[in-house]
């Protein structure tokens, strides 16, 4: 494999992870709402549960950044990251609490900093006139994961069985589809 082709490659797969990123919130927030009134928490809760994803990523993405500047890896940075997103994920799935439930976005959030990184290596991996353009195409990843994403609770929406001690049904499949798209 040549050095353009790896290249190409290489930006392929992280535009895939944007787009997954875009799906994995996309998938997650048509449910939430009612998700959280099953589990019994005040209205408030749908606030925090949203915004602590963001908040997370907010205060995780320039430490990834930082780690990928440094170590002039992305690679690890990446799978460091995505353990976050397996983990926060897969509480969401199981959230028996509105507590958990929150961590559980809390700690997806995490994963979702490592965008930051992702543009650090793009940074140094691009000519100054070709980098708008890949951004932008990084970005429409993301928006088309967004668009795409409630597409899934079509199918997910239909969800009612066990798996192990764990109940799949219509709010908690998302928090398992994300994990096994992390995984990916």
């Amino acid at each position: 494999m040549d050095n353009n082709q790896k290249r190409n490659l290489t930006f392929l797969t992280m535009g895939m992870i944007f787009m997954l990123s875009g799906i994995e919130y996309a998938v997650i927030l048509p449910t939430i709402w009612r998700y959280l009134q099953i589990l019994e928490a005040p209205p408030y809760f749908l606030g925090l549960g949203l915004s602590a994803f963001s908040l997370s990523g907010l205060l995780t993405g320039p430490l990834f950044g930082w780690w990928s500047d440094r170590s002039r890896t992305t690679k690890s940075t990446i799978l460091f990251s995505n353990m976050f997103e397996i983990v926060g994920n897969f509480l969401y799935f199981i959230g028996y609490s509105k507590w958990l439930l929150l961590c559980s976005r809390l700690v997806a959030g995490i994963g979702a900093g490592v965008g930051s990184s992702i543009f650090s290596f793009l940074t140094r991996s691009t000519r100054s006139e070709e980098r708008a353009g890949i951004f932008a195409a990084m970005m429409a990843c993301r928006q088309a994961g967004l668009l795409i994403g409630p597409a899934f609770n079509l199918f997910l929406r239909l969800c009612d069985f066990k798996l192990g001690p764990f109940v799949v049904n219509k709010y908690t499949s998302p928090g398992v589809t994300a994990s096994r798209q992390s995984v990916m």
